[in-house]
Order: structure tokens, then sequence, then C-alpha cells
């Protein structure tokens, strides 16, 4: 066993190795915001919703926000330069997309010269890695220009065109979003944002997930858009490691997305999705995210007791977040 980690290795692992006490010795440093509480820097970060909810619109607002550090929706940004990229627009509808977002924020489109937009329509080959997990000439060319610029935000729209992987095997997401895509994200301390739609089942139960949770445990920060049938759009944080998951109602006007006072509903659940969940089905909730999307019934019971687990896993069935199957409750995907 004295040879099982290599003197080479070893070495390298104590390079990194730091007590705690030596850790503490000074004050932490403050956590640092692309747009405050929703889009940590320096971090990969999911923006989901499905086709036609607005999500690539309220990406490009972010980016122009940020660019001029401007607050968005009542939150600060950091005013750092910002790249948004898009296989599914051409460069007219970013140019629309940019007049009307500019008005919308008070700005002239002339003050926007740190924000930078890029159509790949058409473009022979976006992804960033190849299915043997090695970086192509997009990536090193995306990673040139981040240096260049210094970005702190970054948007793929979406993130299928930036990758040719398959999201059903887990540790292939895995990799993708914490060595691609995370090394990006830490080499130049910017936030990666990846828009994605959710799956089927994401979409009915309202949680947004993709066709793998193992999107979601790879990321710090998920956001997921929805449109109801008056307009009104729901931003949600469905997860976050920094900050309390929380969500604001948007109104589409004049080309661009600002804060309502009017309600979001959801059509497929009994009381609307206006309720807010209660402790018990938070709790077992929190466990299932905890555990990957799945988790035994009987180590949940034990966790929170009886009445509890069954209280709170009644409540997540019935908003349709979760289902039963032989003995373990999973999360809706």
């Amino acid at each position: 066993m004295d040879d099982y980690i290599q003197p080479s290795a070893s070495s390298m692992l104590q390079t990194y190795l730091v007590s705690v006490a030596d850790l503490c010795e000074n004050p932490p440093t403050e956590r640092k915001w692309v747009l405050d509480e929703l889009i940590p820097e320096g971090k990969p970060v999911l923006l989901g919703g499905p086709p036609g909810a607005g999500k690539s619109l309220l990406a490009q607002q972010i980016c122009m926000a940020v660019s001029l550090k401007v607050n968005l929706f009542g939150r600060k940004t950091n005013g750092r330069p910002t790249l948004y990229l898009t296989c599914e627009d051409d460069t007219a509808e970013l140019h629309r997309r940019s007049v009307d977002i500019a008005k919308a924020l008070g700005h002239p489109i002339s003050a926007f010269i740190n924000c930078f937009a890029m159509s790949l329509e058409g473009y022979s080959n976006t992804s960033l890695c190849t299915q043997k997990k090695e970086v192509t000439q997009f990536y090193k060319a995306l990673d040139q220009l981040m240096a260049d610029f210094g970005f702190g935000l970054v948007v793929l729209d979406v993130v299928s065109d930036y990758w040719d992987g398959n999201e059903i095997i887990r540790q292939d997401v895995n990799d993708f979003v914490k060595s691609t895509i995370g090394s990006l994200a830490f080499r130049h301390q910017a936030a990666v944002m990846l828009l994605h739609h959710p799956s089927l089942q994401g979409k009915n139960s309202g949680d947004g997930q993709s066709g793998s949770t193992a999107w979601e445990g790879s990321v710090r920060s998920r956001l997921y858009l929805r449109e109801d049938k008056n307009g009104v759009r729901e931003l949600a944080l469905k997860k976050s490691n920094y900050s309390e998951r929380q969500s604001i109602n948007l109104a589409w006007s004049d080309g661009a997305l600002n804060l309502t006072g009017e309600v979001f509903t959801d059509q497929n659940l009994k009381d609307g999705g206006t309720q807010k969940l209660g402790r018990h089905a938070t709790n077992v909730l929190e466990m299932l995210r905890e555990k990957g999307g799945e988790a035994d019934y009987s180590e949940m019971s034990k966790r929170f007791g009886p009445k509890p687990t069954a209280d709170g896993v009644k409540a997540l069935i019935s908003r349709r977040l979760a289902k039963r199957d032989n003995g373990l409750i999973i999360i809706n995907d």
C-alpha cells in the first residue's frame, strides 16, 4: 500500500494541501457575482427554458447590462466585458434585439462597446471538445478570445451546438461541464452560461431539468425561464450553491424583459404553482438533489422521520416534481 500513490502524484497533491488553520489565517475574500445572487463569477451556469420562452433575449439582455455595469431587474452587475455566441439567430436578429434592449436599459446603443455578439449560424464546427474529450480548434480560439478581451461572461446559445457528447452518459456531461467549460471559467474567472432546452418531463414538471440530472450536478447555478398563458415569465433560480433559491417575474415589453407585479401561474398544477413548497417537501427535494436526483425512501425516512417524509414526498408527487418507483423517490427530469 505504501507505493499505491506514486511519489510524483503525492508531491503534486502536497503542493495544493493546506490546513484549515492556514486557509483561514486571513479574512475570506468576498464572493463575486456577474449578476447579483444569480450568476456567480468564474463558474459554469445553466439557463434553461422551453422554445419561445425568451431565454436568448434574456441572455443577451444580461450580457448588455453586465457590460455597462447597470442594474438589471434591481440587481447589481459587475461591469466586465461580455460575449454572446449563438448558433440559433442571424446577425440581423442580434441587431434588432440590441436596439430594443439598449432602449429598455436607458442607454444609447453606442455605449455598449464592451458587449460583443456573434452569430455562428451556418458555421461548420462549433464543438468545444471531441468525443474523445480533446479540445478543438474552436475551443482554443474561444480561449484566446477570452484572454484578449477579458470577458467576464460568455453565453453559449444553445449548449447542444457546442458539444458532441451523449447527455444520457452522466460522466460525459460531468466531464464536459467541469473540465471543458469549467477550465474556461476558472482560467478567465468568467461565468460561462450554457443555454439549454428542458426535457419533456422537465417542462411538464416545471423544474426545467434536461435529459440528465448530471447537468444540474455539474454547475453551481441553474436558472430556468418559463412563460404562462398570460405572458408572465418566471425566472427561477432552481439551484444555487452560493445564494438562496428565489424567483422573479418578468414581462415582455417593446423587445425586452422587465420586472412585473403580475403573478406567474403554472396551469399544470392544481394550485397554479403560486403556493410555496412546505418545509417537509423542501427538505425531501434538497436530499434528492444532494443524491443526484434520486434517493431511497427508507433512507429519507430515517433522516426526516416517517410522517414528514410521507408528507414531503406526497407534496412533490402532487406537484409533479418527483415520482416513486420501487422504493426510490426520483426527481422528474
